[in-house]
């Protein structure tokens, strides 16, 4: 939940009511969420590669040839991991970020649903996709690293919207169960976050949510949304309510999968109807409640970070940003 209070003069008409926007497609948008976390070396001493995977804009000739190289590079770790893991030497292997097959998705503009995905497993294949299809000519395309180890829950792959677990609802609920699946899943594919922490001690990792899986998750938000204060219009009165969802590695490395705006606020499991309707009243709590008394209930909000804002003079690419960073 982020709270905005900056006050415009051109704004005065809106002091008496409450607008539910605040970053429009500044981060929900994943082609601007990547470009913005290229300028993460100005405002943070933090690499974004540790939580959002490599990302490229497919409409861009310099994106382009540094989605070569990447792919290239990437395609080499994955080799020499294949040979180590095939002999009997004692070296070390590669990390657990590359695995045996190097795999890339495009994916074009969306807001809270899934749309357009296309998973490619070789450049040339990504290439001759781009030659004849020209929509992908469109700047909102990019092409991302896919995920190719990610924590398992009873062999089923689940993603993480802050406090829920889910394997996308929207497209779950959809689905039935296979014959083949683990009769501990859940019945409606979905958890709380209490019910994942439970299975985490049954798996001996009572430490793992507050020591690694909950403060990555933190992070990677601060720095999603510290790069795009710029972009911000400042205007009185005005809220957003975004859902992020993430993906755990085998791990328990969160990586940052996308910003939603607008999630679901629908009560279409257990799980959702209780969530949605606390996340509901809690927000109320932060944009009206808090206004008259700074020191209200606000329920399970949490102030993740508070700073001045900062300003980019001109716009910087991520190895511009990074020089910028290491001559301060």
């Amino acid at each position: 939940m982020l709270l905005n209070v900056n006050i415009s003069p051109k704004d005065n008409g809106l002091n008496r009511c409450l607008c539910d926007q605040i970053f429009k497609n500044a981060v929900s948008l994943k082609a601007r969420l990547c470009m913005n976390l290229r300028k993460l070396p100005f405002y943070l001493d933090e690499n974004a590669d540790i939580f959002f995977p490599r990302c490229y804009l497919v409409s861009d000739v310099t994106e382009e040839c540094r989605l070569r190289n990447d792919f290239r590079l990437t395609s080499a770790i994955c080799i020499l991991k294949w040979v180590i893991y095939n002999s009997s030497s004692d070296l070390s292997s590669p990390s657990t970020g590359e695995g045996q097959m190097e795999k890339d998705y495009t994916e074009g503009s969306k807001e809270a649903l899934v749309t357009g995905i296309k998973c490619v497993d070789r450049l040339d294949e990504f290439l001759k996709l781009k030659e004849f299809d020209p929509s992908l000519e469109n700047p909102k395309w990019v092409v991302q690293k896919y995920i190719e180890k990610p924590l398992l829950i009873y062999d089923t792959k689940f993603d993480i919207r802050i406090s829920v677990h889910l394997c996308n609802n929207a497209i779950q609920k959809r689905l039935k169960p296979s014959v083949e699946r683990n009769p501990l899943v859940p019945k409606e594919s979905m958890w709380s976050s209490g019910q994942f922490q439970e299975y985490l001690k049954i798996k001996g990792r009572t430490n793992i949510w507050q020591g690694i899986v909950y403060p990555s998750m933190k992070k990677a938000i601060i720095c999603s949304l510290v790069t795009v204060q710029t972009t911000i219009q400042a205007r009185k009165n005005n809220f957003g309510l975004y859902g992020a969802d993430f993906l755990l590695g085998e791990d328990f490395k969160p990586w940052l999968i996308e910003i939603n705006l607008s999630p679901s606020m629908s009560r279409s499991t257990s799980v959702t109807a209780l969530l949605c309707a606390n996340v509901q009243e809690d927000t109320i709590k932060v944009i009206i409640d808090r206004k008259y008394n700074s020191k209200c209930n606000i329920g399970q909000f949490e102030r993740m970070s508070k700073q001045e804002r900062k300003y980019l003079s001109r716009s910087v690419d991520s190895l511009q940003a990074k020089a910028m960073y290491k001559d301060k």
